[in-house]
């Protein structure tokens, strides 16, 4: 016999379990989406496209390729720059917090302490 055989009685409830599971893979694949859309992509981005993804201008990275600040690419007379460098590139810019540099700094201080 088969069980997939939905009587009109148990249609109500049917319907009600048919439609929290297409809810349960939409917020499945809505999730997966946002994951795939944040990834960093290593494309190859134009110095324009790359000026718009740190919000800087293009003078100002053209400024940062001459002192040789941001990582880029140069094959012939064009400028490439990654995702992922750039991404990387930000993210060695961080400053420690006021919490954090206390931490450190009482690391700091106990080891003075100690060799006394």
């Amino acid at each position: 016999m088969n069980t997939n055989v939905v009587s009109f009685e148990s249609l109500p409830q049917a319907v009600s379990l048919l439609l929290e599971k297409v809810d349960s893979l939409e917020l499945l694949l809505k999730t997966q989406q946002t994951i795939i859309s944040h990834a960093p992509s290593d494309r190859p981005m134009s110095i324009s496209e790359a000026a718009k993804f740190v919000n800087l201008t293009v003078p100002t990275l053209y400024g940062f390729v001459s002192t040789r600040t941001i990582p880029f690419t140069n094959v012939g007379k064009r400028l490439y720059f990654s995702e992922t460098e750039l991404t990387s590139w930000i993210h060695s810019g961080r400053k420690q917090t006021h919490s954090e540099m206390l931490t450190s700094s009482k690391c700091v201080l106990t080891l003075k302490n100690k060799r006394k």
